[in-house]
């Protein structure tokens, strides 16, 4: 596959930052210069060994804040913690050959000129796949908090003396009922006549407020939209054409406008495409 114009801190390995790389950022510290650098993929830690033998850790997610290649000049820009750019001259072609990404593992195996094989695990390395998130839904948007309370004293009332998951049939869909009561840290076979005050309260918020834990996307190949582009500014809407470069036009997704999924996405490309075609004479 094509190998990106620039490089961000997931597809950054130890073999992509040369010791050369490192060595030029470390400098000449301690009793000498720096002699190795190792990298643990395990801690995704940097071990520098000086010349006398003393050693000290960089974290990668410290010392490294991203790369970026020129092709004009050859160069890649490693971008450093500390606000420095440490820019090594050598031919992409010379430096990384080819990238092999595995959806189903998450893992992008990188394969260098000298035949050696990197694998890094996006899944490990990219945020939004490690930090949990935390969502919320109002499963009752049209009740406020006192009237979705009314509603259900009226209903436990309707169902006294049933188990408290009968009392939500009319509230709610029968599947998503013992998810609701288990949110809640309330049993499904808990009499109605014995909720109390502080379990309604519960049932309350959890209804207004379903927690959910976002765990990951799904994945670039599920995606409706991208997000980015052309900024609105610098068109004009009635003919979509640049402002800056006369007969240049953009619709659709090259344009920064994106809509929630349900058909507003296809009817700004439609009319955005439509504005742009009636536009040319």
């Amino acid at each position: 596959p094509p190998i990106s114009e620039t490089l961000d801190q997931a597809t950054v390995d130890t073999n992509l930052v040369t010791a050369k790389a490192i060595r030029d950022y470390v400098g000449e510290v301690r009793d000498g210069i720096v002699k190795d650098v190792e990298y643990s993929e395990a801690t995704q830690t940097f071990t520098v060994t000086y010349g006398n033998d003393s050693t000290s850790e960089l974290p990668l997610k410290e010392l490294l804040m991203g790369a970026s290649y020129d092709a004009s000049t050859g160069n890649f820009t490693f971008k450093v913690a500390n606000g420095d750019d440490i820019v090594v001259n050598t031919p992409k072609e010379n430096f990384l050959q080819s990238a092999v990404y595995n959806k189903d593992t998450h893992v992008l195996t990188l394969t260098l000129t000298d035949g050696t094989e990197v694998t890094v695990n996006l899944e490990e390395l990219i945020d939004v796949y490690t930090v949990e998130d935390t969502a919320t839904i109002d499963l009752k948007p049209a009740l406020s908090i006192e009237m979705l309370d009314k509603r259900l004293l009226r209903d436990f009332e309707k169902y006294k003396n049933k188990q408290i998951a009968n009392a939500f049939v009319e509230l709610l869909p029968q599947k998503l009922i013992s998810v609701v009561l288990s949110a809640a840290s309330v049993s499904a076979t808990k009499a109605v006549n014995a909720v109390t005050k502080e379990e309604r309260a519960r049932l309350i918020k959890t209804l207004k407020a379903f927690p959910l834990k976002i765990r990951s996307l799904r994945g670039f190949e599920e995606a409706i939209i991208t997000s980015g582009g052309v900024e609105l500014s610098e068109i004009n809407p009635k003919t979509m054409e640049s402002k800056k470069v006369k007969g240049l036009r953009f619709c659709g997704e090259v344009l920064d406008v994106d809509a929630f999924t349900g058909g507003f996405n296809m009817q700004i490309a439609f009319a955005t495409g439509y504005a742009a075609g009636k536009s040319i004479e």
